[in-house]
């Protein structure tokens, strides 16, 4: 498995635990560059902020 820079591995952690799994799986198993892994988590983290949204659970509106 490659290093992880620890800035990306911080986002990473910040997920729910089976995303952060299913991640950390995919990444023992596939070579992923940085850039790659930033873009996977910017799309994860927008995907789980509309699913909060559609599911009425966004905690961020007033």
């Amino acid at each position: 498995m490659k290093d992880i820079h620890p800035a990306i591995f911080n986002r990473l952690m910040h997920f729910p635990p089976n995303i952060r799994s299913d991640l950390l799986e995919l990444l023992g198993s596939a070579p992923i560059d940085d850039e790659h892994l930033e873009k996977i988590i910017e799309d994860l983290s927008e995907w789980i902020a509309n699913s909060e949204t559609a599911d009425g659970k966004n905690h961020h509106s007033n």
